[in-house]
């Protein structure tokens, strides 16, 4: 679903009911979404059970929003792919904070950053039994 409009806290209700209805995507690039928004945003996730795609690119986010927004996706464990490219108010230490997130969620397979792509390799369980590494109990 994709919300464009200039006027974010009027945006809020429908991103936080698309986040509960159980959306596997949620593409909020442009709408203008501020650190307030982000907060609600990331309450949101730290509940949420579906959503595998967020893409919250060309925002006005500063750091704090996006420590906030980290913290939460520590708590989510279905997010796949984050998209937070062309926030200019982003620095090193919101970018530093997010890659520590990413590199310690191994579900999270697509980080990218104001610019800086994190990517990890697709390889899950099916690939794995595929070519004789299945689980093995002792």
């Amino acid at each position: 679903m994709l919300f464009k409009q200039p006027e974010c806290f009027e945006l809020l209700p429908a991103i936080l009911n698309t986040i509960q209805s159980g959306a596997s995507d949620l593409n909020c690039s442009g709408c203008q979404l501020n650190n307030d928004v982000l907060r609600e945003i990331a309450i949101a996730l730290k509940k949420n059970q579906t959503l595998l795609t967020l893409n919250l690119c060309e925002n006005d986010f500063d750091d704090e929003g996006i420590i906030f927004l980290a913290g939460a996706i520590q708590r989510n464990n279905t997010l796949r792919e984050l998209r937070l490219a062309n926030l200019p108010k982003v620095t090193k230490e919101g970018v530093n904070k997010m890659a520590e997130v990413f590199a310690s969620k191994p579900k999270l397979k697509y980080l990218d950053i104001c610019g800086v792509i994190y990517q990890k390799p697709q390889i899950d369980e099916a690939d794995l039994m595929m070519h004789g590494f299945g689980r093995m109990a002792f």
